[in-house]
C-alpha cells in the first residue's frame, strides 16, 4: 500500500514538472501564404496556464491554453516562428510566396476564350483586355474587325460579330501594333445543335446564366431531353423559358433516337409549399437537421485541434432533440462521423417532401483576417423560401448568441440551393478563435441554440408571432 502510494506521489510530482507540449494548427506547416498581407497564428499549450513565447514575444493564452495571434507577412521566403514555453522549444515554418504580377503591355483575351457554338445570324461579343488608349483590332478567320473601348469596364475592348451562314472552327486572334499577338477560341456556327438528355444527379446537374461561373437558374432532372442551341467550352448552351443557359457536358449524354425533347424546365418547386399550409402541426411535418461536413471532411479547426465536423454534429443532434421536444419529425443527414455529398443532403430533402431543411456548420475566418474580430451568428439562404424560414430561426438564435448578430444573408451553397424545400444554413459562431471553440463545445450553450432553433421553426411552421406560443 506504501508503495503503491508513492508511486502516485512521483508521477504526480513528475507531471507537475513535465515540459509543456506545444501545437501550432495554422498556418500549416510547409504551407504557402502571399507575401504583403497577415495571416492569423492558432494552437495551444498544455497545460493551459503555461506561459508562450513566439520569437522572444509573449504570447497571450486563453484560459483553455489555446493561442491566437496575427503575424505578418512582409517578405517572401521560409517563415520559421520560434515557440517556447519553459523547457519546450518548437520551431513552426511555412513559405511566404509573392504572388505573380499582372505583366503589362499585353493583350488578354476574354471572348472566346475557348471553344464556342453559336447559331448563324446571332451576334456574338468579341472582348479582350489590352492597354487603355490603343487601338486594338480581333482577326475572324480573315476578317478584321476594330474593337472599341468599352464604356462601363476600364481597359476592355469589344465588338459583335455574326456568320449569316454556318462555319466551323474560325480562329479568333486579339493584336495592336506593337503588341503581341494573343490567340483567343474558336467560333462554330451551325444551325442545328445535338439534343441531350441529363445523366447528372439532382442537385448537382444545373443550369447557370454564364458559363462556369454564372447564377444558378435551374434544375433539370436527370432523364430530361433538350434540344441545345451551342456550346461554350465545356458548357452546352441551351435556350430554356427567355433566357440562355448552360450546362456541363459532363452531366449530358447524347439523346435516344424518339426521345421526347422539352425545352422548358419543369418547376421542382411547383408541388411543394413553400411553408406549410395554416393549421398544420408540428406532428404533420418533417424537418430534415443537416450537420455539416463529415468523415474525410473535417471542416475547420479550432486552436486544440477541435474540429468542426464534431461540433456540427453534436450542436445538430441537440436541435433534433429541440425540435422532437416540439413534436416534429426529424430526419438526419447524417448521425456519426462520416462523409455525406452536399447534393445527397438536398436530395434528401427532396425526397422525403421535408417541410424545411436546416443545416448547422460553425464558422472560420480567412487568413488574413482575425478571427476574434469576426465572432457573430448569421444564417444563409439562397432562395425566398429558405430566406422566410432563415428569418424566422435567426430572430431567436440572435437574443441568446452573446456575440453580433449578422442576421440572414444569401449566399449560393449547394445544401441551400434547394427550389422545393425551404432551406438555410447556420453558423454558430467561429471556430479558429480559442474564446470561439470553448463557446461552441459548451453544452449550456449549445442546448440554448438548439431551443432556440426549434422556437424557429415552429413559429414559421405554425405562423406564430416571434416569441409566441
Amino acid at each position: 500500500m506504501c508503495r503503491i502510494t508513492f508511486f502516485f506521489a512521483v508521477s504526480a510530482v513528475a507531471s507537475a514538472f513535465a515540459a509543456p507540449r506545444l501545437d501550432v494548427v495554422y498556418p500549416p506547416a510547409g504551407s504557402s501564404l502571399p507575401v504583403g498581407s497577415q495571416t492569423y497564428v492558432i494552437g495551444s499549450v498544455t497545460p493551459a496556464d503555461a506561459p508562450v513565447t513566439c520569437d522572444g514575444k509573449p504570447v497571450k493564452v486563453y484560459r483553455t491554453g489555446g493561442f491566437l495571434f496575427m503575424y505578418p507577412l512582409r517578405e517572401a521566403g521560409k517563415a520559421v516562428l520560434r515557440f517556447e514555453s519553459g523547457a519546450t522549444r518548437l520551431d513552426h515554418s511555412f513559405l511566404v510566396k509573392s504572388e505573380p504580377r499582372p505583366r503589362p503591355n499585353r493583350i488578354t483575351p476574354v471572348s472566346p476564350l475557348h471553344a464556342v457554338g453559336i447559331l448563324p445570324g446571332e451576334s456574338f461579343l468579341l472582348a479582350c483586355d489590352a492597354p487603355a488608349g490603343r487601338k486594338v483590332f480581333a482577326m475572324v478567320g480573315e476578317r478584321t474587325i476594330a474593337l472599341a473601348p468599352s464604356a462601363t469596364k476600364p481597359g476592355r475592348y469589344e465588338a459583335s460579330i455574326q456568320f449569316k451562314d454556318g462555319a466551323e472552327c474560325v480562329p479568333v486572334l486579339f493584336w495592336s501594333d506593337g503588341l503581341p499577338d494573343a490567340p483567343g477560341g474558336t467560333i462554330t456556327a451551325r444551325a442545328s445543335w445535338p439534343v441531350y438528355t441529363v445523366k447528372g444527379k439532382l442537385f448537382e446537374t444545373r443550369t447557370r446564366s454564364l458559363p462556369n461561373d454564372g447564377d444558378t437558374v435551374g434544375f433539370p432532372k436527370p432523364g430530361f431531353t433538350f434540344r441545345s442551341n451551342g456550346f461554350d467550352g465545356e458548357n452546352v448552351r441551351a435556350r430554356f423559358g427567355n433566357a440562355n443557359q448552360y450546362i456541363l457536358r459532363s452531366a449530358l449524354t447524347s439523346a435516344k433516337k424518339g426521345a421526347k425533347v422539352s425545352n422548358v424546365l419543369p418547376d421542382l418547386g411547383a408541388a411543394y409549399p413553400a411553408r406549410p399550409a395554416p393549421g398544420k402541426r408540428p406532428r404533420d411535418l418533417l424537418i430534415v437537421v443537416d450537420p455539416g461536413h463529415g468523415g474525410q471532411d473535417t471542416g475547420a479547426f479550432g486552436p486544440r485541434r477541435k474540429t468542426e465536423k464534431e461540433a456540427n454534429l453534436s450542436q445538430a443532434k441537440l436541435v433534433a432533440q429541440a425540435l422532437r421536444a416540439e413534436g416534429f419529425k426529424v430526419c438526419m443527414t447524417r448521425t456519426k462521423d462520416e462523409f455525406v455529398g452536399l447534393y445527397e443532403r438536398a436530395k434528401l430533402a427532396y425526397d422525403k417532401r421535408a417541410a424545411a431543411f436546416v443545416s448547422i456548420h460553425h464558422n472560420a475566418t480567412a487568413f488574413s483576417s482575425d478571427p476574434s474580430k469576426a465572432r457573430s451568428v448569421a444564417t444563409f439562404a439562397w432562395n425566398e423560401r429558405g430566406r422566410v424560414l432563415a428569418g424566422y430561426i435567426q430572430k431567436q438564435i440572435g437574443p441568446v448568441a452573446a456575440i453580433p448578430d449578422r442576421g440572414v444573408q444569401e449566399k449560393s451553397l449547394a445544401v441551400c440551393r434547394n427550389p422545393a424545400v425551404p432551406s438555410c444554413l447556420l453558423e454558430f459562431d467561429f471556430i479558429n478563435c480559442p474564446e470561439g471553440e470553448e463557446a461552441i463545445f459548451n453544452e449550456a450553450r449549445q442546448k440554448r441554440f438548439a431551443a432556440a432553433v426549434a422556437a424557429g421553426v415552429k413559429a414559421w411552421a405554425c405562423r406564430l408571432t416571434i416569441g409566441g406560443k
